[in-house]
């Protein structure tokens, strides 16, 4: 899975410089922090409640513009999901890295100044890096474990966000739903699905 993300972001590398040349598109660069956790649903008697893993997401964006106000933004971004768990003197982190592309369109508010405000909304594909768990006992160190094959491969999700531009500055937060369960382990009871809200901030060329 880490060929087909190195792929796409080749892909992604070739199709942001044709489209910067042929329709005036703008490049960019943007990072800032995942605040992530894990939705369990399956059986009723079992109830799983993590905390948030923040994390670091990070990378680049292509915005081709339609109109004045509308337009499609075009992402490729190193993104670190997951969760916590603590109880007690135990802790344990779920630690997944993904590669996401997310595919926006993009509404910008008209504004007489150099500050704008922008919508986007669109799906978002992401692709598998790295999966594991550390577990932690206080006073007796750490524990690594690797669950990379126990977790599909991709992923596809729902972005819904807002940002504000400060001529070529820019932040934005967004929410990320999954919807693909992320268990590939057969018999698996618990469905576990990717949920995460991102504060970023970047500059576009």
């Amino acid at each position: 899975m880490r060929v087909y993300a190195m792929l796409v972001a080749l892909m992604l590398t070739v199709g942001v410089s044709s489209a910067t040349a042929q329709t005036g598109a703008s490049f960019g660069v943007k990072a800032g922090a995942n605040f992530a956790n894990l939705n369990f649903s399956g059986d009723d008697e079992v109830d799983v409640s993590f905390d948030q893993r923040i994390g670091l997401v990070a990378g680049a964006f292509v915005l081709v513009p339609m109109s004045e106000t509308f337009g499609f933004q075009i992402e490729g971004l190193y993104s670190q999901k997951g969760a916590t768990f603590e109880e007690g003197d135990f802790e344990e982190r779920i630690e997944m890295d993904w590669f996401d592309v997310p595919v926006l369109a993009r509404y910008t508010i008209p504004s007489s100044t150099n500050t704008s405000f922008h919508l986007f909304a669109g799906p978002s594909f992401s692709f598998k890096l790295g999966a594991k768990s550390i577990f932690e006992f206080e006073g007796e160190g750490e524990e690594e474990e690797d669950f990379e094959d126990e977790v599909k491969g991709f992923d596809f999700g729902l972005v819904i966000g807002a940002g504000v531009e400060f001529g070529r500055f820019l932040i934005d937060g967004r929410y990320t739903h999954g919807f693909t369960d992320l268990n590939d382990t057969e018999g698996e009871i618990l469905e576990t699905r990717n949920r995460v809200f991102s504060l970023m901030a970047g500059f576009r060329f």
